[in-house]
């Protein structure tokens, strides 16, 4: 009883995705769309390339790297990233208040006072740490340093092109000099970045939203309440390119409107039941194979799924602002002793190929194969943690406890 649509989705021009979680602008198969910048992101993109270049002369610093790390670790933003301002001016964040000066403010003024930055002329650096601050850009790096062999952490700075999302260019120490000269890196992109580190100066990325479990339906008092929730997901897929950020998801729920007294019959619509971001890192882990692929999400789905929802619809996309998708599922509700079925429609923002999948479970199939098993590894079962892995794309899977209260 369990459906995977897979021709429901209009996106734009009749653009159909089923397995869109995945969308890596690195491929052969895929252009880089550049964009027009405006006079002020070509001040803006010069600025960040300058700040790339010194930023190169100190990126080999293991004691800066780990500093960097520790900060971003903080998880102060939704994204791994640490602003200029946090670097520069830590007092002024009452997170970090304590912390005077960090290692990485001073060994970057120490490059520009010194005058000892290749490529650049001194007129070019003249108050780029206050450019940096003022246009609230943020270090960002995507994948740990420690990710990478001991012999290859050496990270890459560059910097976001601004007119693609794919493609930039990048500095780096030459490990394989007897000086430390800067080497300037011609195509800084994903699979770059699958060898070699990279430290991102980019504008900074927009937080997701909090991301919240649906209120559902109340229970009467008495009555056994039956909660869903989406354990842990597993995405192998991109939504772009490597200086995008991470995926924006959002998690649907469909819910059956009051019957119209007019005409007997039944609406739709969805309840956004999780929003949460998802980091880049988790989705290389996982195209990768790897256990810490595994995210954990946690959250409520639906807090009181009733016997008279005889069928939901889960939607899971994601999200991105000024395009639009269009989504349709379809569920059954039970009101009295005659059941309804209903179709819900709606008009999201979200990006180009990006719907992940549309379930519509049967309520009494979703529960008898959601029972507990015995399985509790990654790779040899279909069990994670005790509950059976779902499939809501083939790049996208969840796990979806379920638990039951008075």
């Amino acid at each position: 009883m369990k459906k995977i649509i897979t021709g429901i989705a209009v996106i734009l021009l009749m653009v159909l995705a089923f397995t869109a979680c995945q969308k890596d602008n690195t491929g052969p198969e895929n252009k880089i769309t550049d964009t027009q910048l405006t006079p002020q992101q070509v001040q803006l993109k010069k600025g960040m390339q300058q700040a790339a270049i010194v930023i190169a002369q100190i990126a080999k610093n293991k004691d800066i790297q780990k500093e960097v790390q520790n900060l971003i670790n903080r998880g102060m933003y939704n994204d791994d990233y640490i602003k200029f301002k946090d670097l520069f001016y830590p007092q002024s964040n009452p997170k970090l208040k304590s912390t005077s000066t960090t290692l990485f403010a001073r060994a970057f003024k120490k490059v520009v006072n010194s005058g000892n930055y290749e490529h650049l002329k001194s007129s070019d650096v003249s108050d780029l740490e206050k450019f940096l601050v003022d246009n609230n850009l943020v270090l960002y790096v995507p994948y740990p340093v420690s990710d990478y062999p001991e012999n290859m952490r050496t990270p890459t700075a560059t910097y976001n092109p601004l007119d693609n999302d794919s493609v930039s260019t990048g500095y780096v120490i030459s490990d394989f000099k007897s000086t430390n000269s800067i080497e300037t890196v011609s195509k800084v992109d994903e699979s770059y970045s699958e060898e070699h580190p990279v430290y991102i100066i980019t504008p900074n990325l927009a937080d997701a939203d909090p991301g919240s479990g649906s209120s559902g339906s109340g229970s009467g008092s008495g009555s056994t309440v039956t909660e869903v929730k989406v354990g842990e997901i597993y995405c192998k897929g991109y939504i772009g390119g490597l200086f995008s950020g991470g995926l924006d998801l959002r998690i649907l729920r469909s819910k059956a409107n009051p019957i119209d007294i007019n005409n007997g019959k039944v609406t739709g619509s969805f309840v956004d039941a999780i929003p949460f971001y998802l980091k880049r890192k988790y989705v290389r882990y996982a195209k990768h194979g790897w256990e810490k692929g595994w995210y954990t999400v946690n959250t409520a789905w639906n807090t009181n799924w009733k016997p008279e929802d005889t069928q939901l619809a889960m939607v899971v996309y994601a999200k991105e602002t000024n395009k639009k998708i269009t989504i349709t599922a379809t569920g059954k509700v039970k009101i009295g002793s005659s059941e309804y079925g209903y179709t819900a429609t709606e008009e999201y923002e979200t990006g180009y190929s990006r719907l992940i999948g549309v379930m519509e479970w049967d309520r009494n199939w979703f529960f008898a194969t959601n029972k507990i098993g015995d399985g509790n590894y990654f790779g040899g079962s279909e069990f994670r943690n005790g509950w059976p892995i779902r499939a809501i794309s083939p790049q996208f899977w969840m796990t979806t406890p379920v638990r039951k209260f008075n």
